[in-house]
C-alpha cells in the first residue's frame, strides 16, 4: 500500500479524523460562500450605479442659456437633491425627481424610459407609482402631473427606488437652481472615487476574518496529524511525501466544501439581496458572479487549505524516530511590527501631507494600501506583542495558572495568538466602521428655541432668485394656500435688492431677511418684547436653516423701517400646518402646484438635516452595521474552533497536568489566561488603530472636509458584545472538548 493510501486508511478508521475533515469541509464552504457574497455585493454596487446614476445631471453638461432654442439632441434638466437643490420628500422618504424640458422630436433617451414626457406628464418607478396610488392625489400625485408610463428596471438602482421623470417646458425650468443643458443622460460605475474606495475597503475588512477562519480550519487536528506523520516516518516515508499526504488529506474535503460553498452562495443570494445598502435593496440579479470567478474562488480556497497543510507538515520537522513532544516556536522578531507601522504612517501621511502643502498623487489608492497594510499588520504584529507581554508577566510570577499559561505563551506565541486573531480583527473592523460612520453627524439637526429658529416642521419654499419675483405675481397663489386643508398660515419672507454703486460694489438696504410683524409672530421669531410700532422685522437668513451661529446665539430680530422693507422682493414662502403627515404633504403639494415660481422643492428643517449633504454617510452606516455583524460572527466561530482545537491537540499535556495533581479548575483557569492575554495584548492597539483608520479614510477621501467624533454608546456595547463572544466561545470550547479528558489516555501511555 502506498503512503497516501495508508494515510487515507488512518483517516477512515479514526472517528475524530472523519469529524475533523467534515468540519474543514463545512468551514471552507462557509468561507467560499461569504467571499462570493462580498464579490457579488461589489459587483452589485457597480451594476446598480451604472443603471441609476443617470440622475446625477452634470458631467459635461453646459450651463443654461435661456436665449438659445433647444435642438433635438439636447435638453434642459434638473435633478432634485443635486447641484444644491432640495430633495423631493414624502413622509420622510426621498424621491429622486428629474425635471426635463426637451423638444417634441428629441433624440435624447433616458435609461428605462420609452420617451421623455411632455409638460404635464411624468413617468415613475414601480415603487413610486405604488406610493402614489396608495395616497390621495392632493398629497403626492398632483406634484408630478399625469402618469404616462413606468421606468423599467434598467434605469433604477433597486426595487425600492423612488424616481420620477417629469416633463416641463423651457419657461418652467428657466432660472431654476441647478438647471443644466445636457446632451446625454450618462451613467457611471461610482458617483466618485470615494464611493469606490469605501466599497473596496469594506470588502477587504470582511475578507480578512474569512481568511483567518480558513487558516484556523486547516489546522484542525494538527497534533493528531503529527502523530500519524511520525508513524509513517518510522516505516520509511520521506518528508516530502508526508507533506503531500497532509495536503491531500485536507485538499479533498476542502475542494468538496469549496464547491458546496458555491451552492450555499446561490441559496443565500435572494436573502442577501434584501439587505438595504444606500437605503434600498438589490435586484437579485445584481448579486452576480461569473462562473469563472466562482470556480477560481472555490479552487483558490481549496489550494490555500492544501498549501497551509503542506507548509505546516514540512515545518513540523518530524524525524525518522518519530515526533518529539511539544516544540517551542521560533521567537517572533520586532520586524513583525513593520507592516503595522508602514500602514499607520501611510494613512497619516495621506491626510497630513496635503495640509502641509505637499501634493500627493494617487492618494485614494495609497489609502487603500495603508488600510490593507494596517489590517495585515495586526496579524503579523500580534504574536510579537503577545510574546512580549507574556514574557513580562511570567517574570513577575503570580498564580500557578497564570505562570503555566504565560510560560506556554512565551513558547508558542503564534499558536496562541492565532486562536484570538479573528476577534482582534473584529475589534479593529468594528472600531473602523463605527467611528467612520460618525462623520454623518455634520448634518445634525439644530435644536434651538423658537425665537432663534423657525419651527422644525414648518415648510420652507424658496422662490426663484435668478430674476426677482414680483409681489403681484404671487398674491393669488399665496391666497390659494390659505384654502388648503391643514394649512394654518403662510408667511412671505423677502430679501433685500442689491444695487451697484459707482465703485462697482453692491449695496443692500439691509443685511438679513424682511418679514411683516404679523408674519414674525406667526413664525415665532419674536416674543412678548416685540415692538408694537414695528410693521416689519429683519431676521438673519440662518433662522431658516440648521447653520450654527458663530456666537452660539442668534441675533435678535430688529424692527425694520418700512422704506427699507419696501426695497425687497419675495424670496421665501413659509407654511405652518396643523401637523401630521397628511397636512404636511398636502401643503407641500399645494406649494408646488398653486403657481409659485419655486427654485427647489419645499422642505422642513428636520428634512434638510436628514437628507442633506451628509446623506451618503448615513446610508453607508448601514454597511458599517453589516460589517460589524459579519466580522463579529466569523471571529466568534474562529475563536470557538481554534480554542477547542487547541484543547484537543493538547490533551496529552493537559492529562499530564491532571496526573501530577493539578485540579481541573487550575487547568481551566490556565486556558482562560491563554485566551485572555493575547487578546488583551492587542486590544488597545486594535481599537486605537481602528480609530486612526476611520479618521484617515474619512478625512482623506473628503480632502479634509469631514472628520470623525466619539461613537454613540451602542458602539461600546458592540465592543463589549465582542468580549462577551470571547467568553461564550471559550465556554463552548470547554464544553465540547473537556480539557481533563486526556488523563486516562496519558496514564495508559
Amino acid at each position: 500500500m502506498n503512503v497516501l493510501g495508508l494515510g487515507w486508511l488512518f483517516v477512515r478508521t479514526e472517528r475524530a479524523g472523519r469529524g475533523r475533515l467534515v468540519g474543514v469541509s463545512v468551514g471552507v464552504a462557509f468561507g467560499v460562500a461569504l467571499m462570493l457574497l462580498v464579490i457579488a455585493a461589489y459587483h452589485g454596487m457597480v451594476e446598480r450605479n451604472e443603471r441609476s446614476t443617470w440622475t446625477y445631471i452634470g458631467g459635461e453638461a453646459a450651463s443654461l442659456e435661456t436665449t438659445d432654442p433647444l435642438p433635438d439632441n439636447a435638453a434642459l434638466a434638473v435633478s432634485s437633491g443635486l447641484q444644491g437643490a432640495s430633495p423631493e420628500v414624502f413622509d420622510g422618504r426621498t424621491i429622486t425627481r428629474v425635471d426635463v424640458a426637451a423638444s417634441p422630436g428629441t433624440t435624447l433617451r433616458i435609461p428605462g424610459v420609452d420617451r421623455i414626457p411632455r409638460p404635464g406628464e411624468f413617468v415613475a418607478s414601480p415603487e413610486l407609482a405604488r406610493l402614489i396610488s396608495e395616497h390621495p392625489e392632493d398629497q403626492l400625485g398632483d406634484r408630478f402631473g399625469t402618469e404616462v408610463g413606468s421606468i423599467a428596471d434598467v434605469g433604477l438602482a433597486g426595487p425600492d427606488a423612488l424616481v420620477a421623470v417629469v416633463g416641463a417646458s423651457e419657461k418652467q425650468l428657466a432660472g431654476r437652481l441647478g438647471v443644466l443643458r445636457v446632451s446625454a443622460f450618462d451613467s457611471f460605475a461610482f458617483p466618485s472615487d470615494s464611493y469606490r474606495m469605501i466599497s473596496l475597503m469594506g470588502g477587504f475588512a470582511v475578507l480578512f476574518p474569512v481568511a483567518v477562519l480558513i487558516v484556523i480550519l486547516t489546522r484542525l487536528g494538527q497534533a493528531a496529524r503529527a502523530e500519524r506523520i511520525a508513524t509513517m516516518r518510522l516505516i520509511g516515508a520521506p518528508p516530502a511525501r508526508l507533506a503531500a499526504l497532509a495536503a491531500a488529506e485536507i485538499g479533498l474535503p476542502s475542494l468538496v466544501g469549496a464547491f458546496a460553498g458555491i451552492g450555499v452562495f446561490w441559496a443565500l443570494r435572494p436573502v442577501a439581496a434584501q439587505v438595504p445598502v444606500e437605503g434600498m435593496r438589490f435586484f437579485t440579479g445584481d448579486l452576480a458572479v461569473t462562473a469563472g470567478t466562482q470556480v477560481l474562488v472555490a479552487a483558490g480556497m481549496a489550494a490555500l487549505a492544501c498549501a497551509i497543510a503542506y507548509v505546516t507538515a514540512i515545518r513540523a520537522e518530524v524525524g525518522p524516530l518519530g515526533a518529539s513532544r511539544e516544540r517551542s516556536e521560533r521567537r517572533p522578531r520586532a520586524i513583525a511590527l513593520l507592516p503595522l507601522a508602514l500602514g499607520a504612517v501611510l494613512l497619516a501621511a495621506v491626510v497630513l501631507l496635503p495640509v502641509a502643502g505637499w501634493s500627493l498623487p494617487y492618494s485614494d489608492e495609497l489609502l487603500l494600501v495603508g488600510f490593507v497594510l494596517l489590517t495585515a499588520g495586526l496579524l503579523t504584529a500580534g504574536p510579537y506583542l503577545t510574546e512580549r507581554v507574556s514574557r513580562a508577566g511570567a517574570a513577575r510570577g503570580g498564580s500557578p495558572s497564570a505562570v503555566l499559561a504565560l510560560n506556554r505563551i512565551v513558547r508558542h506565541p503564534r499558536a496562541t495568538f492565532r486562536a484570538v486573531s479573528g476577534m482582534v480583527l473584529a475589534l479593529f473592523v468594528v472600531t473602523t466602521f463605527a467611528v467612520g460612520a460618525t462623520t454623518e453627524r455634520g448634518a445634525d439637526f439644530v435644536d434651538a428655541p423658537a425665537t432663534e429658529r423657525i419651527a422644525p416642521d414648518m415648510l420652507i419654499a424658496r422662490l426663484m432668485m435668478a430674476e426677482p419675483v414680483a409681489l403681484a405675481d404671487i398674491r393669488e397663489p399665496l391666497a390659494a394656500l390659505s384654502d388648503v386643508p391643514g394649512v394654518v398660515d403662510a408667511v412671505l419672507v423677502s430679501a433685500p435688492r442689491s444695487e451697484e454703486t459707482a465703485s462697482g460694489e453692491f449695496r443692500q438696504s439691509f443685511d438679513g431677511l424682511a418679514v411683516s410683524a404679523e408674519g414674525a409672530q406667526q413664525l415665532g421669531v419674536v416674543g412678548f418684547d416685540a415692538d408694537p410700532e414695528a410693521s416689519y422685522y429683519e431676521v438673519t437668513g440662518d433662522y431658516l436653516t440648521n447653520t450654527q451661529f458663530a456666537s452660539g446665539v442668534a441675533p435678535a430680530p430688529r424692527p425694520l423701517p418700512v422704506e427699507q422693507a419696501a426695497d425687497s422682493y419675495p424670496a421665501f414662502v413659509l407654511v405652518r400646518t396643523e401637523g401630521g403627515v397628511a397636512a404636511t404633504e398636502r401643503a407641500r403639494t399645494a406649494l408646488e402646484t398653486v403657481g409659485l415660481p419655486l427654485d427647489m422643492a419645499p422642505t422642513t428643517r428636520t428634512e434638510d438635516a436628514e437628507v442633506g449633504s451628509y446623506q451618503w454617510a448615513a446610508k453607508y452606516s448601514v454597511l458599517a452595521g453589516i460589517g460589524v455583524l459579519i466580522a463579529a460572527a466569523i471571529s466568534a466561530i474562529s475563536l470557538a474552533v481554534s480554542t477547542a482545537s487547541g484543547i484537543i491537540d493538547r490533551r496529552r499535556v493537559l492529562g499530564l497536568l491532571r496526573l501530577t495533581g493539578a485540579p481541573a479548575r487550575l487547568v481551566r483557569r490556565m486556558l482562560v489566561v491563554e485566551t485572555a492575554v493575547p487578546l488583551l495584548a492587542v486590544i488597545v492597539p486594535s481599537v486605537g488603530l481602528g480609530w486612526l483608520a476611520a479618521w484617515a479614510l474619512v478625512a482623506g477621501l473628503s480632502q479634509g472636509e469631514r472628520s470623525v467624533s466619539v461613537p454613540d454608546p451602542w458602539v461600546f456595547g458592540v465592543l463589549a458584545g465582542c468580549l462577551a463572544l470571547v467568553a461564550a466561545a471559550v465556554g463552548v470550547a470547554f464544553a465540547a472538548s473537556r480539557p481533563g479528558r486526556g488523563a486516562a489516555q496519558t496514564r495508559f501511555e
